[in-house]
């Protein structure tokens, strides 16, 4: 059973009752319209709740609902399969119905016919098509629709669909059909053109205004006093349709802060523009009396005589007047850019003149919590820039800092809400291990897997962010169970010599298996500095050796690929862990189908398939095998039913190979599956699949072929289509529920080809707030490829603009300490580049002028960039009012590698060691170089069983990789540059102004010894030693 909220809303509001004997009373409602409107909706809702719950409990009045065939009524449901009159169901292929869709900037009529229409590229379905007057439009197919778009709206025209039109089953119309296609008038529509909040001040125009159909524009401006700016967002406000329900939020908006400082009217001249977008300049500057610190409201609504009205009786008069199309935005009228770098040592601010891109000096910087309490402030200096430490940023609770906020001169002020999400860079190589803090650990244990009552061998090392040991620190061990309870904490020993700590955990013998884990807290640090985990199960140590040949590797470089009716051979190697070749040892293997996550690596950002299919995961069975007396046997890949999916796939191949006591020992490797000869690929030129309302949406689309090739296709149809999603309520069992249903409404499309050069750019302009999805069909070989994306309220994810790219070369290898890194620049065009070395935290930044011609830059390699930093490039241009009225700016993002090989110990154990007794005790030579003078050494020797080192996959200890290796970059960035608007749209318009100044437990153990020998941390004397161990098993 739905229900329609939004009728109910519509019958609640004041505004909408007709009561002409209580014109007080029902001025007053208007008046308090929210208040009355919550109170009567929660009457209802716990009248209606009264209602459905009726038959639990007595003793009070019960409810009932009157309409027929509700729940709770005494006679029982109509079941949903019942028949029901509708409409009956057409034989053959006949036209149905007209749709007309006027939500973009020309309008569109689509036919809906009873059966798919024909994909056929040699059907030219514009001969079906006889319209008069003449007029020129384009053709677009979309299962049963054929859209006519491009269009004018005037004047009305007779269709007439020839006979013969024919379907996907090849049936035809059987006859000659005309109708009368009128669009009317386009509604009333008012918003901002753009969808940035930033208006440039110096030399600027003012604010551009977008209206269809509006002869007259109401503009009030609201300023927001700086002092009480925390407590909001600056956002892109709404833009409300003629009639609709957003103008509550549009009277609301500023109402309990904002101060008036300007209202009046616009007259726009629409003679001979009917149904046209037109652009209107209000100019905001010289509307301002004087310009004060803050944020300004800018709110439009249509004043045209008889706006909002809908066409009704007498009896309906003003029924919907206060409902007229508007918008308002929240707006910045500044001539200064902010850019932040926030990392682990606090935020770096650095101010910009958009008129000039060069820092500005003297700036009053403030830094304001959430509760609107003043953090700190300070003056910017030669470089624009200020720094605030991390203490202030990141305060508990309320005293969080929210915005940075610029006071310049004459009035000017800017600011940055530090809530909004930082610049998404992750396509310019910023991945790595995250870093933790100012203290690190690496923690490991020398094994994975232990029984109950054994002990766990714990090593750890405490360095700082750059690598440098950390010693006499207290640290606490924390336990968890595999349930994710705590079991223990640990007080450790202060870290010796070195940062070293070790620590030997006892497992109980009734101790629940699974996946056990520990961290490490270390004083001084809220963040973990390090965790290890292991598994606690009864076990049995393995006793074979698998291997596959070809390996993953080499079938990766053969470019193999698994196609249906295809098939590969490849080898099964089975040893004893002794030596001796597994003969005659069973062989099973089977394949698991799933999505590839990354089916073609050589191209970054692009995606394949639809996005509104998901793929099971299949499971098929290979033939088995018996190894031969050379421990071989060989498996034949092959698809045994392949599956119906536009997804790329791969196939994960598992080889189990039973030992003599019937014990499974299993390896796998991966392989991709491609199921078409052609895959479309699509990268969208804006971030996180979101547009802002307004701007241009555009797509870089490729082919490729199973093998990753880049290649030509030709006839390729590409639709635009609007997602519209409605949202229904019914009941389920006594509970409400809802679901989401939806159609795709066609926007544009055409038939393209798809060179092996070059991306093919499909680009849109103009789309309104919503949910889209882009398609790509290529018939001939059943490739489809779709890709969702939302502009404006659409979407999920931030509005900033897209950067362009800025070439940063980093130097050939790396770079020693205390050296030159030399940095290449290519900007994509002239302008002010500010430079920022970082790791996680600023180390340096600088400000110069490049060219696209190329610029060099040699950077000094310290201890602070630790094992490699990033070099971050940011270029900004001026801004002309003429030729680039909003400035543009690139980024680009590259790491300089340090050369650690100096602090990097080489070491050798073991040589010469090939068979050991039990029971004895052995000395294991242990050869240490690279040792700077004066300092000393100290290893831990661990000899486990290859046989439970394999059931886990263990890899051996790598410390150097773990502090040395590359780590992600830890500096968030944002800026102003992605949310201007565009002050130069044309001449201001004339005001008429007015207003005023202003795991659970297992089996027991299994009773096999568990060879695992481990020494203490031992310090070695010199650059060689003997370390003794005993050799026996526990």
């Amino acid at each position: 059973m739905a229900f329609n909220w939004k009728s109910l809303l519509e019958r609640l509001d004041p505004r909408k009752l007709r009561l002409p004997a209580y014109a007080q009373m029902r001025e007053f409602a208007v008046h308090n319209r929210n208040t009355i409107l919550s109170t009567s909706l929660a009457l209802l809702i716990g009248l209606w709740g009264g209602a459905v719950l009726a038959g639990g409990g007595g003793g009070g009045p019960v409810f009932s609902l009157a309409t027929t065939g509700s729940v709770g009524s005494s006679e029982p449901v109509r079941a949903s399969s019942a028949p029901r009159a509708g409409e009956r169901p057409v034989a053959g292929m006949q036209f149905v119905r007209l749709r007309t869709e006027m939500n973009q900037a020309t309008p569109r009529a689509c036919l809906e016919f009873s059966q798919n229409l024909s994909r056929d590229g040699s059907i030219h379905y514009a001969d079906y098509i006889r319209m008069d007057p003449v007029a020129p439009y384009s053709v677009d197919v979309s299962g049963n629709l054929l859209c006519l778009g491009g269009l004018p709206l005037n004047p009305e025209r007779q269709v007439t669909i020839r006979q013969g039109l024919p379907s996907a089953s090849g049936e035809r119309t059987p006859i000659d059909e005309t109708f009368t296609l009128t669009f009317g008038d386009r509604p009333a529509y008012v918003g901002f053109a753009g969808g940035g909040v930033i208006l440039p001040r110096a030399e600027a125009d003012g604010m551009a205004i977008e209206t269809v159909n509006v002869s007259k524009l109401h503009v009030e401006v609201l300023r927001v006093p700086d002092r009480i700016l925390s407590q909001y967002e600056i956002s892109q406000g709404s833009q409300n349709d003629e009639g609709g329900y957003g103008n509550w939020e549009f009277d609301e908006a500023g109402s309990n802060v904002g101060v008036r400082v300007y209202q009046g009217d616009i007259n726009i001249d629409t003679r001979n523009r009917r149904n046209i977008a037109i652009t209107t300049v209000f100019a905001l500057g010289s509307a301002l009396h004087e310009l004060r610190p803050g944020a300004y409201i800018v709110k439009v609504r249509d004043a045209t005589p008889g706006a909002g009205q809908r066409t009704g009786g007498a009896d309906e008069e003003d029924s919907g007047a206060d409902s007229p199309a508007s918008a308002f935005r929240w707006i910045l009228y500044t001539d200064m850019a902010l850019q932040s770098f926030s990392g682990a040592t606090g935020m770096d601010v650095i101010v910009r003149s958009l008129r000039t891109a060069r820092p500005m000096s003297g700036v009053t910087m403030t830094l304001i919590a959430q509760n609107n309490e003043e953090l700190a402030r300070a003056r910017t200096d030669g470089n624009g820039r200020v720094h605030f430490d991390d203490a202030l940023i990141h305060g508990e609770g309320p005293a969080q800092a929210r915005y940075v906020m610029a006071y310049g001169q004459q009035g000017d002020f800017a600011a940055q809400d530090l809530q909004r999400p930082a610049l998404d860079l992750s396509d310019r190589g910023i991945d790595g291990r995250q870093t933790p803090g100012s203290i690190d650990a690496y923690v490991y244990t020398e094994r994975g897997v232990y029984r109950p009552g054994e002990t766990v061998r714990m090593i750890g090392l405490i360095r700082d962010q750059i690598g440098r040991a950390i010693a006499n620190r207290p640290s606490t061990l924390v336990v968890y169970r595999p349930n994710g309870t705590e079991a223990r904490r640990i007080r450790m020993e202060p870290a010796a010599a070195g940062g070293a700590i070790a620590k030997n955990i006892q497992i109980d013998r009734g101790a629940p298996r699974g996946q056990w884990r520990a961290e490490l807290l270390v004083d001084g640090q809220d963040a973990v500095a390090g965790n290890v985990s292991w598994s606690v199960e009864d076990f049995v140590p393995q006793r074979l050796r698998v291997r596959f040949s070809p390996t993953e590797e080499q079938l990766q470089a053969q470019h193999f690929v698994m196609r249906a009716g295809q098939s590969q051979a490849v080898g099964v190697q089975a040893d004893f862990l002794y030596g001796a070749p597994g003969a005659g040892l069973n062989v099973e293997a089977e394949g698991r189908l799933m999505v590839d996550p990354n089916p073609f690596p050589d191209q970054q950002g692009y995606s394949f398939g639809r996005a509104d299919e998901s793929f099971d995961e299949q499971v098929f069975q290979l033939p088995g095998s018996v190894t031969d007396g050379t421990g071989h046997a060989q498996l034949l890949l092959a698809l045994q039913n392949q599956p119906r999916t536009t997804l790329p796939l791969r196939a994960r191949i598992v080889a189990s190979v039973a030992d003599p006591g019937g014990r499974m020992v299993r390896e796998s490797f991966a392989v991709p599956v491609r199921l078409s000869n052609v895959y479309i690929g699509l990268k969208p030129t804006f971030e996180n699949r979101r547009a802002g309302a307004g701007e241009r949406v555009a797509y870089d689309v490729i082919a490729l072929n199973a093998q990753g090739q880049r290649v030509g296709v030709n006839g390729v149809q590409w639709q635009l289509v609007r997602e519209d999603w409605n949202y229904d309520w019914y009941l389920d069992g006594g509970s409400w529920r809802w679901r989401r249903t939806g159609r795709d409404i066609p926007v544009d499309g055409a038939t393209v080809n798809i060179g092996p050069g070059q991306p093919l750019r499909i680009a849109k302009d103009g789309l309104r707030d919503g949910s889209y999805r882009l398609i790509l069909t290529d018939e001939a070989s059943g490739a489809v490829t779709s890709q969702r994306f939302g502009v404006g309220w659409g979407g999920p994810a931030d509005d900033d603009q897209t950067p362009d790219m800025v070439s940063v070369v980093p130097p050939t290898g790396a770079t020693r300490p205390g050296g030159s890194a030399r940095v290449q620049i290519r900007a994509p065009y002239e302008g002010e580049a500010q430079i920022v070395v970082a790791t996680d935290r600023v180390i340096e930044t600088r400000t110069m002028h490049v060219t696209p011609r190329g610029t060099t830059i040699d950077l000094n390699v310290n201890q602070n960039w630790g094992s490699g930093a990033y070099v971050l490039v940011t270029v900004m241009t001026p801004r002309d009012p003429v030729n680039l009225p909003v400035p543009r700016r690139a980024i680009g993002v590259a790491y300089v590698p340090v050369d650690m090989a100096n602090r990097t110990l080489q070491v050798h154990a073991g040589a010469g060691l090939q068979h050991v007794r039990p029971n004895t005790h052995i000395e294991v030579p242990v050869d240490v170089s690279n040792v700077p003078m004066g300092e000393h050494v100290r290893v831990a020797i661990a000899m486990v069983d290859e046989g439970i080192l394999n059931i886990t996959k263990y890899e051996s200890p790598n410390p150097v990789n773990y502090f040395f290796g590359r780590r992600a970059l830890g500096v968030d960035t944002r800026d102003d540059y992605g949310r201007l608007l565009n002050p130069n749209l044309g001449a201001a318009a004339i005001a008429r102004q007015g207003g005023d100044n202003l795991g659970g437990e297992g089996l027991t153990v299994v009773p096999t010894r568990t060879v695992s020998i481990f020494s203490d941390i031992i310090e070695v004397h010199g650059v060689s030693d003997l370390i003794a161990v005993s050799n026996k098993p526990r």
